[in-house]
């Protein structure tokens, strides 16, 4: 996640009992908080044209794995003792959120944007009280809380990118998984789907959003009906 933005509401926290601050100053100093101008991988229609093409490679990706590896039948699955009915496709997201744990360390350009970030914020701070105190002027501060403002936008813009270009990696690594293990997870929870390619992309997003998700569905299963291990 990104460092937080100063807001117009930090303003009077950061002012009370400061002397020197003319109300006027303080309204000028308010339009640009947490308004940090984009550049052209920050701007909305990039971010969204980027997940597309996340969205497009995950599902060419998918077919080209169906069809390769894909098998039209998978066998019943039956729950062990002690394991819910689902258990096989949370192991499957839980070795994949482990294969991408090396990755996620591997980036080290994201510590970096939120510690820029912080140290920025904090000498935005530094500037507001300043200018209560005197010794800063109104466009010094501004300034700074533009700056402050750019690094946090920074931080937001690259988390955003990272997020969607790991979940399209995980997304083709449980596809890989549920054509190599024959995993039908749709079919597991008896739905029909009209051909291999969507059960296969289906498993392969849910194992790809990881453990929670699959949790959360087995313990919903197992709470209405009866576990069929001995």
């Amino acid at each position: 996640m990104g460092m937080p933005v100063l807001t117009v509401d930090d303003l009077p926290a950061l002012t009370t009992g400061l002397n020197g601050v003319p109300p006027a100053s303080v309204v000028e100093l308010t339009p640009e908080i947490g308004a940090a101008p984009e550049g052209l991988w920050g701007k909305v229609p990039v971010r969204i044209g980027f997940g597309l093409l996340v969205m497009v490679v995950v599902g060419l990706m998918t077919w080209l794995i169906t069809d390769g590896l894909g098998s039209a039948t998978a066998p019943p699955r039956t729950a062990v003792d002690g394991l819910g009915i689902f258990a096989v496709f949370f192991v499957a997201a839980l070795a994949v959120e482990r294969l991408l744990e090396p990755l996620t360390m591997l980036d080290r350009k994201k510590p970096a944007l939120e510690e820029t970030a912080k140290d920025e914020q904090k000498k935005a701070v530094a500037a507001i009280r300043g200018l209560g105190a005197g010794v800063a002027t109104a466009a010094a501060a501004q300034e700074q809380l533009g700056v402050a403002a750019d690094a946090a936008a920074a931080t937001e813009v690259w988390s955003t990118y990272r997020a969607v270009a790991l979940w399209g990696l995980a997304s083709i690594l449980g596809a890989l998984a549920a054509a190599m293990l024959n995993l039908h997870l749709l079919k597991t929870a008896g739905i029909q789907t009209p051909s291999l390619y969507l059960e296969i992309l289906a498993t392969g997003l849910i194992i790809g959003a990881g453990t929670k998700p699959l949790h959360e569905l087995n313990k919903l299963v197992t709470t209405k009906t009866p576990s069929t291990g001995k």
